[in-house]
């Protein structure tokens, strides 16, 4: 199993990742929980992962190193943290438990981390990651714990022939990386990369000058590429440019690299099973020191080459390198399941630690007894004791004075259970890829990188594994399902009798456990993969025959036939209950180029291009949904004629093959999402879209055909943690499988956050604007109309029943709609309605505007407001002085709206003491045109009005039959 990583999705990290991948859907119901409508929370995980080294919940360890002070460093990408133990404690070095990319400047453990893969140790203590999920190599400097990117800015490097900052800083914007999946530091501190998707070594120079290294010129601070050109070697047993410059070679994977005190530099060139040398010659040349590129096959050559000539040897992809002090190198045998030694002073090659054999066994024992299970990296601390990641058994193993060739190997760190028996929020995942639910309310969980099923009682009081020991391999049918092994799961689904079926991804099969006796077997797939065009891989016979290639999703009719997306495959197989026999359902077993080209579409399914189809669910009418990945398409094979849509035929059901989201509230055929992952249907046939380069859920509204999104970050969906308490559409998701049930609870495994969250879809409606403010309209004539857009914003469709005016003066407004046409909106459609005031009597005039509908509250509203006719009286000037005995004037402006008329009366009161106030005229008569009226205002004084600062009011009457309407302004007055 090889630990690291594609990083340009979890994906197809997981691919490479020994299969640990993809996520599944499943039907179940069960009773609704108590959560706030449309409000995202944990349900489960976020726990921690172990404060003991042996209770340490330590999936697929991909890195391990120690200081010379005896800590160890351990990396666990799929836990996203890189911990730090010492006999008895451990502790989170670095990394936040879910996948992002901060912290730099600040302390390691206050960082994120996005699959933190390899690490490596200078001279001085400094520790370095490599983050391939976010295209970086990080440095946690010894002295101050604080964490900083040293290469890479976090875009991959395509193609791989791109000089992606070669010959510049090492940190620039244009630096780019892809899948850095090994790293070594020279004594002067130079960092060394495998970049293992662009088949290249890369060099970053630490020093303050200009150096030469593997005849390449690299001035200081700058990164440059070392050996490889880029393309892959074109067989294992090629010469691949031996004997040329080392930028001339072809390389296939590297995927460890290791540099000795003589300045020579060790490839573990993986694919090619070979380890290179770049000899610190001039001029410098590549060649192949071990390994003959033929894979090691132990049941026929058991040991591979040990004992003869290092170019005879065989190697089963290599992965990690380590150089001792005497300048010889371990080896990490990861599919050979073994640790291999070359010593160069005789030029031997030996096993010092492995049987060949997959399995975990041997603890206490010589090492050379033991079984390991795809062991990845290997480190010779100080002590010489060999440290290794034995990454299918989730553990670290070392082995004791290995250089007397009779060490010991134990297990320094891992075996926990991930939280088993406590409560769920208190339990760690790793890569939880899917979910499904019984009809009690438990949830199951595809426990990915954990090679386990898991399971959580309803409200997520705790936590249990009920399918796998967490070690990956494929074992243990006909006995208990806790004793098999599984090779990551991706999916987990029930039928009707109520047993588990397993999508182990990883094994190439489908197992099933019997809830009723615990016992677990294969249903489908005989743990080959499938490399044939149909008619092939066993169409035709039992499915327990058939081989499988990769079996990511699964999901069952209402007649008990199994369908299984077998994503590498390119084609979607289907198990008949009734007979066993397995069949080819969807796919001609070719992809298809053109996602927006028909690729078989209105055709027979199994002539169809599909490319990677991912995700896989059935509706209660038996209409199959096929998530075409990277077409970024959903198509559809329905049992009943739909439109132009045949029965029986592949046709398109939503997205348009566009790489952005894209559509919301319109057409789910013009909705677009960047590879979609999984889908999940509801018992009422509402389709989900989980998954993606987009970290977003759409749901496809069954009646209105509509598309909208329900859970992400919008407008635009970013990965990352985030949003728990508050609206789903504001939260940052890192997602794949997806669940819904009878009670509308959307579950989601939130594979890089390491969660499963949930939130409770219920209808909800949004107005907008709220508020409606019109302008002075004459009495019985209708206003200009205004707008109001109304969206479902909720989780499910929003049942809209009328549109209603209440409110003192519903009568002064009226509305025409799109909306009550449409009756149950879609999540994210919207409607809109036009509103109309026509004022029925003078002065001001409100109402409300409610939406009647099944959201919260029962009605969503709108606040309404205009004047029928009116006038304002203003001042000019708004304030005077006036000495005692003496008069002072300001002019009254009556100023119409609506095309008032009428007369005006004019009265003004509040004059000081020994003085009046006067108007005249005393009333002005508006007469419809517009035009405003004037009158003069005289404050008359007297020598004995008292000094001071007085407000005079000045009111605006106008008397109709049935009431009044004035209006009044004010006027300061100084007196000295």
């Amino acid at each position: 199993m090889n630990t690291h990583f594609s990083l340009s999705s979890r994906r197809s990290l997981s691919v490479i990742f020994a299969g640990i991948g993809f996520s599944v859907l499943c039907l179940a119901l069960a009773p609704a929980i108590a959560l706030a409508q449309n409000t995202i929370s944990t349900y489960a995980g976020g726990g921690s992962y172990g404060t003991t080294p042996t209770t340490l919940d330590l999936p697929a360890p991909s890195a391990a190193i120690r200081d010379t002070a005896g800590n160890t460093y351990i990396a666990a990408p799929f836990s996203t943290e890189v911990f730090k133990a010492n006999a008895t404690t451990v502790t989170t070095f670095a990394g936040l438990g879910y996948e992002t990319y901060s912290g730099d400047g600040g302390l390691a453990t206050k960082a994120g981390l996005d699959l933190p893969g390899a690490l490596a140790i200078d001279t001085k203590g400094n520790i370095y990651i490599s983050d391939p999920g976010g295209s970086r190599i990080r440095e946690v400097a010894f002295s101050t714990g604080k964490i900083q990117t040293v290469v890479g800015s976090g875009t991959k490097c395509e193609p791989s022939t791109a000089t992606c900052g070669d010959g510049g800083s090492a940190t620039s914007t244009n630096v780019g990386l892809n899948m850095p999946n090994a790293l070594a530091i020279d004594a002067n501190g130079n960092i060394y990369i495998a970049d293992s998707v662009d088949q290249r070594i890369r060099v970053v120079n630490r020093t303050t000058k200009t150096i030469t290294i593997a005849g390449v010129s690299i001035p200081a601070g700058d990164i440059q590429t070392i050996a490889g050109n880029g393309n892959m070697c074109s067989s294992p047993t090629s010469k691949c440019g031996d004997g040329g410059a080392p930028t001339s070679a072809n390389l296939n994977f590297p995927d460890g690299i290791a540099v000795d005190s003589n300045g020579n530099i060790y490839i573990a060139d993986s694919r090619d099973n070979r380890i290179r040398e770049i000899a610190n010659t001039t001029p410098a040349t590549i060649t192949t020191i071990a390994g003959s590129g033929l894979g090691c096959n132990s049941a026929q050559s058991p040991s591979c080459g040990d004992g003869g000539p290092l170019l005879s040897a065989q190697f089963r992809v290599p992965e990690g390198l380590f150089v001792d002090p005497n300048n010889n190198l371990y080896i990490a045998d990861t599919f050979d399941q073994e640790i291999r030694f070359i010593n160069f002073t005789n030029g031997s090659i030996s096993t010092v630690a492995g049987t060949g054999v997959e399995g975990f066994s041997g603890d206490g024992a010589a090492a050379t007894s033991a079984e390991l299970n795809n062991p990845t990296s290997v480190f010779l601390d100080s002590a010489g004791n060999l440290v290794i990641s034995d990454t299918g058994n989730q553990r670290v193993r070392v082995v004791t004075a290995v250089a007397a060739g009779n060490g010991n190997i134990a297990t320094f760190a891992g075996g926990g259970t991930g939280g088993d028996g406590g409560p769920a929020t208190s339990a760690t995942f790793a890569d939880p890829y899917n979910v499904a639910e019984d009809s009690a309310g438990n949830l199951y969980v595809a426990d990915s990188a954990n090679n386990r099923i898991r399971k959580i009682t309803p409200g997520g009081a705790s936590i249990s594994t009920v399918a796998g020991n967490g070690i990956a391999g494929y074992s243990g049918d006909g006995g208990p399902a806790t004793s098999a092994t599984l090779d990551a799961p991706t999916m987990v689904i029930l039928n009707s009798a109520g047993n588990l079926f397993i999508a182990d991804a990883g094994n190439g099969v489908i197992r099933e456990v019997n809830t009723s006796t615990g016992v677990i077997s294969t249903y489908a797939g005989n743990g080959t993969p499938c490399n044939a065009l149909p008619p092939g891989c066993g169409d035709g016979g039992a499915a327990t025959s058939a081989s499988l290639s990769d079996p990511i999703a699964i999901a069952f009719d209402t007649q008990g036939n199994l369908y299984i997306s077998d994503y590498t495959a390119l084609r979607i197989r289907e198990v008949f209950a009734a007979s066993g026999s397995i069949t080819t359902f969807a796919g001609s077993g070719n992809d298809c180029d053109n996602p927006v080209g028909k690729c078989g579409d209105f055709g027979p399914p199994t002539k169809a291009g599909l490319d990677h189809p991912a995700g896989i669910a059935v509706d209660q009418n038996n209409d199959v949904f096929i998530d075409d990945s990277q077409n970024n398409r959903v198509r559809w094979v329905p049992t009943s004629t739909v439109g132009n849509c045949l029965s029986g035929e592949i046709c398109p059901y939503a997205l348009n093959g566009a790489a952005h989201l894209q559509g919301d509230g319109g057409p789910a055929l013009q909705g677009g999402m960047w590879n979609p992952q999984e889908l999940a249907v509801d018992p009422s046939g509402n389709v989900y879209i989980g998954g993606g380069n987009e970290s977003v859920i759409q749901r496809i509204d069954t009646s209105s055909y509509t598309i909208g999104t329900v859970a992400g970050f919008l407008p635009n969906g970013v990965g990352g943690f985030s949003g728990d308490g508050g609206p789903a559409t504001s939260a940052k998701l890192s997602n794949y499988g997806l669940f819904v049930d009878a009670g509308s609870n959307l579950y989601i495994a939130d594979a890089g956050n390491n969660r499963v969250r949930t939130v409770h879809l219920t209808p909800a409606g949004t107005p907008t604007p709220a508020t409606l403010v019109f302008p002075a309209t004459p009495l019985h004539q209708g206003s200009t109309p205004m707008a109001v857009t109304f969206e479902s914003t909720g989780g499910v469709d929003l049942n809209l029943t009328s549109i209603s005016f209440t409110g003192k003066d519903p009568s002064d407004f009226s509305e025409t709609d799109n909306c009550t046409s449409l009756v149950n909106l879609g999540v994210d459609v919207t409607c809109t309605v036009n509103v109309t005031f026509t004022p029925l009597s003078y002065d001001l005039r409100v109402a409300t505007l409610s939406f009647n509908d099944n959201g919260p509250g029962g009605a969503q509203t709108v606040s309404l407001s205009g004047y029928g006719p009116y006038f304002t009286p203003t001042m000019s000037p708004t304030s005077i002085t006036v000495n005692p005995g003496a008069t002072g004037t300001s002019t009254v402006t009556v100023t119409p709206y609506g095309d008032f008329n009428g007369a005006i009366g004019l009265s003004c009161k509040g004059a000081p003491a020994n003085s009046t106030c006067s108007i005249s005229p005393t009333s002005v008569t508006l007469n419809g045109s517009g035009a405003p009226q004037t009158a003069t205002l005289s404050l008359v004084t007297t020598s004995s009005t008292p000094a001071g600062s007085y407000t005079l009011t000045i009111t605006a009457l106008f008397s109709q039959k049935g009431g009044q309407i004035q209006f009044s302004t004010t006027l300061p007055v100084t007196i000295p």
